[in-house]
């Protein structure tokens, strides 16, 4: 099994807009040099609200719909007022469409309203004809004053023909808050929800599928209504709310201002020295380059009054570089003739990129690596070596570390080499755009061999005979890529670090996973990082680790996470995320418990055989017992008595066989992702579920409490936590765990490392349950042959 370095984002559609169908796919950030998002909370004051607003349009004379967006080519059948049909009346909106190149096409009447208060909207929709995997639904758009960022929703959605016409409902208020947060999260550097104003500026036809797919549908009686503030008061309160965004951002950009400075004044001591080592004149070019775009990419923020937080991350990221760019010149102008390669030292945890043609490499020129750990702590440290030359077989040898009483040997020090590949762009939804990314940890560098100039991935596997081939691992989508290509796929890593090869003028990161031993004396111990190419030494790098006199205390947050897997009943092998060897599934809940996730869900089904070996394996992989976090019984949504009895001796008979393993308390998973009558439809379930002892829980959104209350014990939030949601679970004795902050997949550690751990804390959650640990959307070695998603993976099945 190899690690990844990180592991993926909520899919969105276009305009931050969200179709929810119930499939699963789916903060506070440190910049590389060291600065925080700002979390800028303001206080409200009640909303003085205006007399009721109310909006209707029953299609009785003009046809009030327009075109708003698609991607792509769409053939209008017909649109307009039409006598067809009418809910009310004698006349009703007709929409037929085709889309012939296009995958959503939205049409919209524009509407604009303040969205906080009691707004609701209503309206009654008849599917006439839907082709077979299309999708169309009624919603809004909201935006979000004094910024540009908006983002739509519909309430429900239709992929068959409707028996006449149905009500379609929603709560305008409810969907403008819940959006509020992830896109402000998403698109303005330090705000929240509470730092702008929530508006409705239209309702919308939401229509999604694919070429040759056609929609006939029938809209009437859409109303509008409630108590709303006062909209040019409301309006006001837009500057009112934003300013201590912009006062944090103006106050950022005045410090990055003064370190852009300091920098520039010590590169102008290397100004036309040509006498400069080719790297450092290198440097010293691309150093005054960063300068020149790091002051312009502050004043368009200034311009504006705000950025993103990708923005403020890449302007972070400029500074950082020129914070290293001084030294780093001094050392490599100093350096020995004839050097073969020089070695950079950065923090682990981040989402800066080293590839292998990453120049400056972000961070400092040293030789030396120290870290501190209690006993029985994992410690990761990282390094960047530059060729000056090509280096051939480059070898890493490591000592037993020494101290003053005590000797740590030296495989206590867990070295890989950092594999990049071409991954897909962005968040977790579907990429035909290749990217370099730094993802996989390896013992054995040829494993996978990369195509720089095809962008091509491809692994070492063996063929019916016998023989090594390596084999076409990225094959897209629109090339007939299938999983079923890759079904005799054999990825082994090898057991230790086998020696790379890294060309001239390139850069090969290596990894290095500290555990410290339980019974660990406290103190210094210090050994060496031996590094040979071609059969002789070529540099050495100190490695000190600093043992500290305490043991860390356990989490106050409980760790899970997704995990699919199953095993496998003919116990065979498979590279997947779904059925496993015990082999397999015993190593990959051996390095969930190395990375601190304790509580892994079990989506095991009630096969005695296998659900209790799956459980001894749990035990095996030293899992503590207690909560036990089940897939493999759902709630249902029944009403019946029978059918309620029958749950409850189901509760009862998973009970009785996870107390003999230790466990105490089952959790059985709801209908995932449900909302409104969906979701109100297990309160009978749910209640059965706990008359029998067990507990529920499910992933959800604001709301739940409001519809479930008490019945639910956990649960899972999709989207950045909110203290004042895991107020409610807690007045009620329940739950609150996180996920979807990103969903599992966006290769950036240090978003997931921030937004599973201290902002958890801060907000208040109970723990993180993240999707998935593996989801194999098609085949899991490949990011690209899946019509929706891409992998979800943090670490890759052998």
């Amino acid at each position: 099994m190899r690690h990844g370095l990180s592991g993926t984002a909520a899919h969105a559609g276009a305009y931050g807009c969200e179709l929810h169908t119930g499939e699963r796919t789916g903060g506070a950030g440190r910049c590389a040099c060291g600065w925080l998002f700002a979390v800028l909370l303001v206080v409200q004051s009640p909303l003085a609200l205006a007399d009721a607003f109310r909006y209707t349009e029953g299609f009785e004379s003009a046809d009030p719909v327009q075109f708003w967006t698609a991607n792509g080519k769409y053939k209008v059948n017909f649109k307009g007022v039409t006598e067809e049909q009418a809910r009310s009346g004698k006349r009703s909106l007709k929409l037929d469409v085709t889309l012939e190149g296009c995958t959503y096409l939205y049409w919209h009447v524009p509407v604009r309203v303040p969205a906080e208060g009691g707004l609701r909207f209503e309206g009654w929709i008849k599917v006439e004809h839907i082709s077979r995997g299309a999708a169309v639904g009624l919603g809004a758009n909201y935006s979000y004053p004094p910024t540009r960022h908006s983002g739509c929703g519909t309430f429900g959605t239709f992929r068959e023909p409707t028996d006449g016409w149905v009500h379609v409902s929603g709560d305008l208020g409810a969907e403008a808050a819940r959006k509020a947060d992830p896109l402000m999260q998403r698109y303005v550097f330090g705000a929240t929800g509470r730092n702008v104003t929530w508006w409705v500026d239209r309702w919308g036809i939401f229509i999604y599928g694919r070429r040759g797919q056609r929609v006939v549908l029938y809209v009437d009686d859409v109303t509008i209504e409630g108590d709303v503030p006062e909209p040019r008061r409301y309006a006001s309160l837009s500057r009112e709310r934003f300013e201590p965004v912009r006062k944090a951002t103006r106050r950022q950009l005045s410090r990055w201002r003064r370190s852009i400075a300091q920098a520039a004044a010590t590169l102008g001591q290397f100004r036309g020295k040509e006498s400069l080592p080719e790297q450092a004149r290198r440097l010293a070019r691309h150093a005054a380059k960063t300068v020149d775009a790091a002051r312009k990419a502050i004043e368009r923020v200034e311009r504006v009054g705000y950025g993103s937080p990708a923005e403020l991350h890449a302007i972070g990221q400029q500074v950082e570089l020129l914070s290293y760019a001084g030294a780093n010149l001094q050392q490599l102008a100093a350096g020995k003739p004839g050097a073969m390669l020089a070695v950079f030292l950065f923090p682990p945890i981040t989402n800066q990129r080293v590839l292998p043609n990453s120049f400056p490499i972000p961070g400092r020129i040293g030789d030396r690596i120290e870290i501190a750990a209690c006993p029985g702590e994992y410690e990761p440290a990282t390094f960047a070596v530059l060729a000056m030359e090509q280096l051939e077989a480059l070898t890493l040898s490591i000592s037993p570390l020494r101290g003053e009483r005590a000797e740590l040997p030296a495989d206590v020090v867990d070295p890989y080499v950092v594999k990049c590949w071409f991954q897909g762009k962005g968040n977790v939804g579907r990429s035909k755009e290749r990217v370099l990314k730094p993802e996989l940890l390896l013992k054995d560098d040829s494993l996978i061999r990369v195509d720089l100039e095809k962008k091509r991935n491809y692994m070492r596997t063996t063929d019916a005979s016998g023989r090594t081939i390596y084999v076409d691992i990225s094959r897209d989508l629109d090339e007939g890529a299938k999983a079923a290509d890759l079904k005799d796929l054999q990825p082994r890593d090898a057991d230790q670090l086998l020696p790379v090869n890294v060309p001239e003028g390139t850069a090969k990161q290596f990894w290095l996973t500290v555990h410290v031993p339980a019974d660990a004396e406290p103190g210094m111990y210090r050994g060496s990082i031996e590094l040979s190419a071609g059969g002789r030494p070529v540099h050495s790098i100190e490695l000190a680790v600093r043992v500290l006199p305490f043991r860390l205390e356990p989490s106050p947050l409980l760790y899970s996470i997704y995990y699919r897997a199953r095993l496998a009943p003919d116990g065979r092998p498979r590279i997947g995320s779904e059925a496993k060897s015990e082999q397999q599934m015993l190593a990959e809940l051996l390095n969930m418990k190395a990375h601190g996730v304790l509580y892994p869900t079990c989506y095991q089904s009630y096969d005695e055989r296998l659900l209790r070996r799956t459980l001894q394996l749990r035990a095996q992989a030293g899992l503590p017992t207690g909560p036990f976090f089940s897939l493999g019984i759902s709630t249902g949504n029944a009403t019946g008595p029978d059918q309620l009895a029958a749950k409850k001796a189901e509760v009862r008979k998973w009970l009785k066989l996870i107390r003999q393993y230790g466990y105490t308390d089952l959790y059985v998973y709801g209908l995932d992702e449900a909302r409104g009558e969906r979701l109100r439809s297990q309160r009978a379930a749910w209640q059965a579920v706990q008359e029998a002892g067990g507990k529920t829980f499910v992933a959800g959104y604001l709301g739940t409490f409001e519809a479930m209350g008490r019945l639910l014990n956990c649960l899972v939030f999709a989207g950045p936590p909110r203290a004042d949601e895991a107020a409610k679970w807690h007045s009620v004795g329940s739950r609150i765990f996180s996920y979807a902050n990103p969903q599992v997949g966006v290769e950036e550690p240090e978003t997931y490392r921030r937004n599973f751990g201290l902002l958890l804390w801060k907000a208040g959650f109970d723990g993180a349950m993240d999707y998935a640990y593996q989801h194999a959307f098609s085949h899991i070695w490949n990011d690209f042959d899946n019509p929706r998603y891409r992998d979800h993976v943090f670490a890759y099945p052998t």
